[in-house]
């Protein structure tokens, strides 16, 4: 620890406070006479006093501080990311990398731990930070589905933005299916960067499902689009088939011809929502011969149908043509879904509809329970006003429109 007194002035006008408090002190008890009695050691101790008070003043308008400069020394942090994905042991040094390898790394944590704060994350769908492993540690089983190497780099940037970062040791077969491109997200990391190539590096025959892009909600009854993207590798001049089924049944299909070495496709599909909850489609590439890894081939995405129709009610004072023309005519949208009864068959919820239809209602039979029930439901009404109408009862439910007439006359329009 060091620890020093620093001033916002230079720090020799601490002569002019010693100068003055001497000042003050000697104009203070040897020029005044009325200290001239007093005995010697009284008036030095005195003036000794004042010229420290008054020093210690003086210094004080300096605005003096106190400076401590402590000093520690940490080691510096290796971190260890170790890809946690299945692509790691399609190859056939599979059993190297589940056994040897694991203790080989387990060795090399062990070697570097004595110089250097060590820690240790596995990535693939997700990023974990696991103890230093051993020989026999268990965490890295090589089974994520997925590789996200983007987010390691973003997390390592968060972490370790204000700390001793001796090096980064990244070990992946390099091959990433989510997130960005690790090329890019790496080139921000402050640190130097080793990698350690696993995996066959040659480059193999391989179909590749390599993403499904479609949209989380679908309405019932309406037609929604996939997009899915194909790569491949190695497969010149074979032939592959795009199937989506939906349980048992196959909702689409297409044959794909593999063009170039290095083939990438999109290829838009559009599906019909014919049920409402979520929906599971299996997309699938069928493989080709000799081909490296199968597991890459099919995907299964999920879609949320909603069943979004309007609830229409007809309420009827009687059977009436009418009736049946309405419902046929808004039946025939099919976002819309009409129910209709005769006022006093009608025993349901009010408030589960979107529209209400009143045909001819309120009548001179209509329950006044019922009309009340209606408007409280607060749901928007339609008035079919007819000869069965009671004027005066639909004038008292203040609808905001007043049908004045004399007697229940009504002229019959023809068509």
């Amino acid at each position: 620890m060091n620890l020093k007194i620093v001033t916002e002035l230079p720090f020799w006008f601490i002569v002019f406070c010693l100068a003055a408090g001497l000042a003050y002190a000697f104009f203070l008890y040897y020029r005044e006479k009325r200290f001239s009695d007093t005995p010697g050691w009284l008036k030095w101790t005195m003036t000794a006093l004042r010229f420290v008070s008054v020093s210690a003043i003086a210094f004080l308008l300096l605005n003096p501080l106190l400076k401590t400069i402590f000093r520690e020394v940490e080691k510096p942090v290796i971190v260890i990311a170790q890809d946690n994905s299945r692509s790691i042991v399609i190859g056939k040094d599979s059993s190297y990398m589940r056994g040897e390898y694991k203790k080989q790394l387990a060795k090399l944590a062990d070697e570097l731990s004595d110089k250097f704060e060590l820690r240790f994350y596995t990535f693939g769908e997700k990023l974990k930070e696991i103890p230093v492993p051993d020989a026999s540690h268990d965490e890295i089983d090589f089974g994520d589905k997925e590789t996200d190497m983007s987010s390691f780099f973003e997390e390592m940037e968060t972490r370790y933005s204000n700390r001793n970062l001796g090096a980064v040791i990244f070990a992946s077969d390099g091959l990433f299916n989510k997130g960005l491109n690790p090329v890019f997200s790496s080139s921000r990391l402050k640190a130097p960067l080793f990698t350690v190539a696993l995996g066959d590096t040659n480059v193999r025959k391989d179909l590749i499902l390599s993403k499904v892009i479609h949209n989380r909600l679908a309405y019932l009854g309406d037609k929604f689009q996939m997009e899915v993207v194909v790569n491949a590798r190695q497969c010149k001049g074979m032939t592959s088939m795009l199937t989506v089924r939906k349980g048992e049944n196959t909702l689409f299909s297409q044959r794909i011809d593999i063009s170039t070495e290095n083939y990438n496709r999109t290829i838009p599909l559009e599906l019909e929502a014919r049920e409402s909850g979520l929906q599971r489609y299996h997309i699938r590439l069928s493989p080709v011969k000799g081909e490296l890894s199968l597991v890459n081939n099919a995907q299964d995405v999920f879609v949320e149908v909603l069943d979004g129709r309007q609830k229409i009610l007809i309420l009827a004072d009687a059977p009436h043509p009418d009736v049946a023309a309405l419902k046929l005519a808004i039946e025939n949208n099919r976002n819309y879904e009409v129910d209709a009864f005769p006022v006093k068959d009608f025993d349901g919820k009010l408030n589960s509809y979107n529209l209400i239809i009143l045909h001819q209602l309120p009548s001179r039979n209509t329950s006044p329970k019922l009309m009340n029930d209606v408007l409280h439901a607060e749901t928007p009404l339609l008035f079919v006003v007819g000869n069965e109408t009671n004027l005066p009862a639909f004038n008292s439910l203040q609808t905001g429109l007043l049908i004045n007439g004399l007697g229940q006359r009504f002229n019959e329009p023809q068509p």
